[in-house]
């Protein structure tokens, strides 16, 4: 009971550690490298949201491999350690000038949890307060997967469900208890890209602190980036065993579906290709999300395909480019940066501003046109109905070309748009088979 009464309190603990970091003129941190732990001393400024440092290119690469650190300011009884993580910055900020801290690249390192040792030997332990233990895992890898972007592969799925329902069978009767199992084989696909893709965006600097792409989990040096890329294979790994299940009900066409779907996932911004990188993002979003998923879910129910399909994917396909493009007019100013290429990059914000109002205004155009040659029913005329919240999006992006800073949502707004758009679409084919 005695040594809890003089326990020190978190107040008395904080004031402990600022007061051994402002006697202390550098610290030692030790990082995860290539052939084992390896610590380096710093010189360091005490900020108001981490510890800053300036950084050598081969720390900042160690860094970018594992964020998790460990920390010692101080010496023996007057020491003060720790563990967390550390985030890379292009400079330090400006507020460390005075501590004499300056240089590029840099570190914000953010302790989780900090232990400081009195005279006498004893240790208190508190948590960092603007660092903190960050999310669960489950938490995490929630984030990490963009759940909130799903829709753009669910919505496919629907699609080519509803004209399974609707157009006449040309294969088998159709396997409707298939639909749960294609519908989790296109998220997991989709959950690997996305996850392959942050991999591989925070790897080669496309996305740093500062700029809009991502989950932000790399960024802020939530998780090792090699966990990411392992998760990523992991839900490909699951979806291919779902898809070779469906090829022995369906027989091997449907294994091209899978296979296509596949490299095209990993080959988005993954060795060799990296076509997102090549100015075709947009182009193979379109084929992979629209045509594809859509006829590859029509096929595994049916175990057929109609030359309908295709033409009735396009205003699918059409929408989810639509979502890259809005992402990539927003960032060309940092995708030029990074050396990549994409299409918004090559054209300019105007004609790139131009070129997504044509995706959109296209989406709608098609279903008129598949309706007065008889491939959708009227009712898909539905998807008009969306037409609001589209001319709120266009005007966002097309009045917004020279600044991308007032365009930070129109990918969101975007993916709201395709999913209303391709609800109502679904709406209007079941009425075109009901009524």
């Amino acid at each position: 009971m005695g040594n809890e009464a003089h326990a020190p309190s978190r107040h008395e603990t904080m004031e402990a550690v600022e007061g051994r970091m402002a006697r202390a003129k550098s610290l030692l941190l030790t990082v995860r490298g290539r052939t084992g732990d390896e610590t380096v001393v710093l010189p360091f400024a005490p900020g108001s949201d981490g510890i800053y440092c300036a950084a050598t290119a081969d720390l900042a690469s160690a860094i970018r491999r594992d964020p998790r650190v460990s920390l010692t300011i101080g010496e023996a009884a007057d020491s003060v350690s720790g563990t967390g993580r550390a985030i890379i910055l292009d400079r330090v900020p400006d507020e460390c000038a005075a501590a004499g801290i300056s240089g590029s690249p840099a570190l914000r390192i953010i302790p989780a949890v900090v232990r400081v040792r009195d005279a006498s030997g004893r240790v208190a332990e508190v948590e960092y307060p603007y660092g903190g233990r960050p999310k669960g895992i489950v938490a995490l890898w929630v984030r990490a997967t963009r759940p909130f972007a799903f829709s753009a592969s669910v919505m496919p799925v629907l699609v080519g469900a509803a004209l399974a329902w609707y157009l006449p069978p040309v294969g088998s009767s159709a396997l409707w208890w298939l639909l749960p199992a294609v519908l989790a084989a296109a998220v997991l696909f989709h959950t690997g890209t996305n996850l392959i893709s942050d991999y591989h965006d925070f790897m080669r600097g496309v996305d740093r602190v500062g700029t809009l792409g991502g989950s932000g989990i790399l960024v802020n040096g939530l998780m090792p980036p090699r966990h990411i890329f392992w998760g990523g294979m992991v839900a490909f790994a699951i979806g291919i065993a779902l898809g070779l299940a469906m090829v022995a009900l369906r027989g091997l066409p449907l294994l091209a579906f899978g296979v296509v779907g596949f490299l095209g996932g990993f080959l988005y911004c993954g060795w060799p290709v990296r076509y997102k990188y090549r100015g075709l993002g947009e182009l193979g979003v379109f084929a992979l999300m629209g045509p594809l998923m859509v006829a590859g879910s029509y096929y595994a129910l049916t175990g057929g395909l109609r030359w309908e399909v295709l033409p009735a994917s396009l205003p699918v396909g059409l929408l989810v480019a639509a979502i890259l493009q809005a992402n990539d007019v927003r960032d060309i100013a940092d995708d030029r940066r990074s050396g990549i290429t994409t299409m918004s990059l090559t054209s300019g914000r105007r004609l790139a501003a131009a070129e997504y109002l044509a995706m959109i205004v296209g989406a709608y155009l098609s279903v008129v046109v598949m309706i007065a040659a008889g491939i959708l029913p009227v009712w898909t005329l539905l998807v008009f109905l969306s037409i609001p919240p589209a001319l709120k999006v266009v005007r966002l992006v097309t009045r917004a070309a020279a600044r991308s800073s007032e365009i930070a949502a129109a990918d969101v707004m975007t993916a709201q748009l395709h999913l209303a758009f391709c609800g109502l679409l679904i709406v209007g084919i079941l009425l075109g088979k009901l009524l």
